[in-house]
Protein backbone atom coordinates (compact mmCIF):
# COMPACT_ATOMS: atom_id res chain seq x y z
CA UNK A 1 0.00 0.00 0.00
CA UNK A 2 2.84 2.36 0.88
CA UNK A 3 4.47 1.71 -2.49
CA UNK A 4 1.27 2.77 -4.31
CA UNK A 5 1.16 5.95 -2.24
CA UNK A 6 4.77 6.80 -3.15
CA UNK A 7 4.18 6.02 -6.83
CA UNK A 8 1.03 8.16 -6.85
CA UNK A 9 2.85 11.11 -5.29
CA UNK A 10 5.72 10.78 -7.78
CA UNK A 11 3.24 10.53 -10.64
CA UNK A 12 1.41 13.69 -9.50
CA UNK A 13 4.72 15.57 -9.19
CA UNK A 14 5.67 14.42 -12.70
CA UNK A 15 2.29 15.55 -14.09
CA UNK A 16 2.62 18.97 -12.43
CA UNK A 17 6.15 19.32 -13.80
CA UNK A 18 4.90 18.53 -17.32
CA UNK A 19 2.02 21.01 -16.97
CA UNK A 20 4.44 23.76 -15.95
CA UNK A 21 6.63 22.99 -18.97
CA UNK A 22 3.57 22.92 -21.25
CA UNK A 23 2.30 26.26 -19.99
CA UNK A 24 5.50 27.99 -21.14
CA UNK A 25 5.15 26.82 -24.75
CA UNK A 26 3.65 28.89 -27.59
CA UNK A 27 -0.11 28.40 -27.98
CA UNK A 28 0.02 26.16 -31.08
CA UNK A 29 2.59 23.84 -29.54
CA UNK A 30 0.71 23.83 -26.24
CA UNK A 31 -2.56 22.80 -27.88
CA UNK A 32 -0.90 20.08 -29.94
CA UNK A 33 1.05 18.57 -27.06
CA UNK A 34 -1.75 18.94 -24.52
CA UNK A 35 -4.05 16.83 -26.71
CA UNK A 36 -1.59 13.94 -26.63
CA UNK A 37 -0.90 14.53 -22.97
CA UNK A 38 -4.54 14.26 -21.92
CA UNK A 39 -5.19 11.27 -24.21
CA UNK A 40 -2.24 9.52 -22.56
CA UNK A 41 -3.54 10.50 -19.13
CA UNK A 42 -6.99 9.02 -19.90
CA UNK A 43 -5.38 5.86 -21.24
CA UNK A 44 -3.27 5.47 -18.08
CA UNK A 45 -6.37 6.03 -15.94
CA UNK A 46 -8.23 3.40 -17.96
CA UNK A 47 -5.40 0.88 -17.52
CA UNK A 48 -5.26 1.68 -13.80
CA UNK A 49 -9.00 1.04 -13.44
CA UNK A 50 -8.67 -2.10 -15.55
CA UNK A 51 -6.13 -3.50 -13.11
CA UNK A 52 -8.55 -3.28 -10.19
CA UNK A 53 -11.78 -4.01 -12.06
CA UNK A 54 -11.43 -6.01 -15.29
CA UNK A 55 -15.17 -5.67 -15.93
CA UNK A 56 -14.52 -2.10 -17.07
CA UNK A 57 -13.82 -3.50 -20.55
CA UNK A 58 -17.52 -4.22 -20.88
CA UNK A 59 -18.24 -0.48 -20.68
CA UNK A 60 -16.33 0.26 -23.92
CA UNK A 61 -19.23 -0.64 -26.27
CA UNK A 62 -21.59 1.45 -24.16
CA UNK A 63 -19.23 4.43 -24.38
CA UNK A 64 -18.97 4.06 -28.15
CA UNK A 65 -22.76 4.03 -28.47
CA UNK A 66 -23.02 7.00 -26.10
CA UNK A 67 -20.47 9.03 -28.09
CA UNK A 68 -22.18 8.11 -31.36
CA UNK A 69 -25.61 9.07 -30.05
CA UNK A 70 -24.39 12.36 -28.56
CA UNK A 71 -22.12 13.17 -31.52
CA UNK A 72 -23.99 16.34 -32.61
CA UNK A 73 -23.72 17.76 -29.09
CA UNK A 74 -20.04 16.85 -28.86
CA UNK A 75 -19.34 18.48 -32.25
CA UNK A 76 -21.19 21.61 -31.14
CA UNK A 77 -19.17 21.77 -27.90
CA UNK A 78 -15.92 21.19 -29.81
CA UNK A 79 -16.73 23.96 -32.28
CA UNK A 80 -17.82 26.30 -29.50
CA UNK A 81 -14.87 25.86 -27.17
CA UNK A 82 -11.98 24.46 -29.19
CA UNK A 83 -12.29 25.93 -32.69
CA UNK A 84 -10.15 28.73 -34.01
CA UNK A 85 -11.80 31.90 -32.87
CA UNK A 86 -10.86 34.18 -35.77
CA UNK A 87 -14.37 34.33 -37.20
CA UNK A 88 -15.79 35.18 -33.78
CA UNK A 89 -13.60 38.20 -33.26
CA UNK A 90 -13.81 39.87 -36.66
CA UNK A 91 -15.56 42.82 -35.04
CA UNK A 92 -12.40 43.29 -32.95
CA UNK A 93 -10.46 43.96 -36.14
CA UNK A 94 -12.69 46.88 -37.08
CA UNK A 95 -11.17 50.26 -36.43
CA UNK A 96 -13.08 53.49 -36.01
CA UNK A 97 -12.20 56.53 -38.05
CA UNK A 98 -11.18 58.45 -34.90
CA UNK A 99 -8.87 55.63 -33.84
CA UNK A 100 -7.31 55.48 -37.29
CA UNK A 101 -6.74 59.24 -37.29
CA UNK A 102 -5.11 59.10 -33.85
CA UNK A 103 -2.82 56.24 -34.92
CA UNK A 104 -1.63 58.20 -37.93
CA UNK A 105 -1.45 61.42 -35.91
CA UNK A 106 -3.94 63.30 -38.08
CA UNK A 107 -6.93 65.53 -37.46
CA UNK A 108 -10.46 65.16 -38.82
CA UNK A 109 -10.71 66.25 -42.46
CA UNK A 110 -7.25 65.07 -43.48
CA UNK A 111 -6.76 64.72 -47.22
CA UNK A 112 -5.68 61.57 -49.01
CA UNK A 113 -2.24 63.07 -49.57
CA UNK A 114 -1.82 63.84 -45.83
CA UNK A 115 -2.97 60.33 -44.89
CA UNK A 116 -0.49 58.70 -47.27
CA UNK A 117 2.37 61.00 -46.18
CA UNK A 118 1.76 60.26 -42.51
CA UNK A 119 1.41 56.54 -43.25
CA UNK A 120 4.69 56.41 -45.21
CA UNK A 121 6.58 58.41 -42.56
CA UNK A 122 5.38 56.12 -39.76
CA UNK A 123 6.06 52.99 -41.80
CA UNK A 124 9.66 54.11 -42.38
CA UNK A 125 10.13 54.37 -38.62
CA UNK A 126 8.18 51.27 -37.57
CA UNK A 127 8.70 48.72 -40.33
CA UNK A 128 9.76 45.28 -39.00
CA UNK A 129 12.75 45.22 -41.35
CA UNK A 130 14.04 48.33 -39.59
CA UNK A 131 13.54 47.10 -36.03
CA UNK A 132 9.84 47.92 -35.74
CA UNK A 133 7.02 45.75 -34.51
CA UNK A 134 4.70 43.58 -36.61
CA UNK A 135 1.80 44.66 -34.43
CA UNK A 136 2.44 48.37 -35.02
CA UNK A 137 2.81 47.76 -38.75
CA UNK A 138 -0.50 45.89 -38.81
CA UNK A 139 -2.20 48.75 -36.94
CA UNK A 140 -0.78 51.31 -39.37
CA UNK A 141 -2.00 49.27 -42.35
CA UNK A 142 -5.45 48.89 -40.77
CA UNK A 143 -5.62 52.65 -40.10
CA UNK A 144 -4.71 53.43 -43.72
CA UNK A 145 -7.33 50.96 -44.99
CA UNK A 146 -9.95 52.46 -42.69
CA UNK A 147 -9.31 56.02 -43.80
CA UNK A 148 -8.85 55.38 -47.50
CA UNK A 149 -11.48 52.66 -47.82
Amino acid sequence: MFAYLILTILFIIFILFLLIKLSNLPQKSFLKISKYFFITLVLILFLFLLRFNPAIISSIPALIILFFKWRPLLIFLRNTFFSKRKERFNSGNLMTREEALSILGLKEGATKKEILKSYHDLMKKNHPDHGGSDWITARLNKAKETLLG
